[in-house]
């Protein structure tokens, strides 16, 4: 009987699994608490780092998407409560001007790399870092 010899690369479905099970947990790990760092250690590239990322981002928007329910859900509360519509309105608002920030930041985040390889992950961590950062505020402000 031959015993098994680990391979040397994980193949691509065991690089994506880690990565799914790093973005569960980075979804519950405030913005700044090394972020994204396992994704650079566990992937053996940058096209597997990238895919990590996208990952990630995608948990972040998820997790952007119901602070925002919550928020408004706050915002609309007090509104009632206080019979006037101001805050909700401003929520909207800021949210708005802090989706064009986001953009910006990121693009000249992406900028800064001079269109090198690791462009596409720099401006994926810019934008999983500032929508993970802002569904923490958003909490923040609409918890009871």
């Amino acid at each position: 009987m031959t015993a098994h010899r680990p391979a040397a690369k994980a193949p691509a479905a065991a690089i994506l699994a880690t990565c799914a099970a790093l973005v569960a947990s980075l979804a519950a790990t405030p913005a700044g608490a090394g972020e994204l760092e396992d994704c650079w250690q566990q992937a053996e590239n940058n096209f597997d780092r990238a895919q990590c990322y996208v990952l990630a981002e995608a948990a972040a928007d998820d997790a952007l998407a119901a602070a925002l329910l919550r928020a408004r859900a706050s915002a609309g509360t007090l509104d009632q409560t206080l019979g006037r519509a101001s805050a909700l309105p401003a929520l909207e608002a800021a949210q708005s001007a802090w989706l064009a920030y986001r953009e910006a930041e990121c693009s000249y985040v992406g900028a800064t790399f001079g269109g090198g390889s690791g462009t596409a992950a720099g401006v994926l961590g810019c934008l999983i870092e500032l929508t993970r950062a802002r569904s923490a505020e958003l909490d923040a402000t609409s918890a009871p």
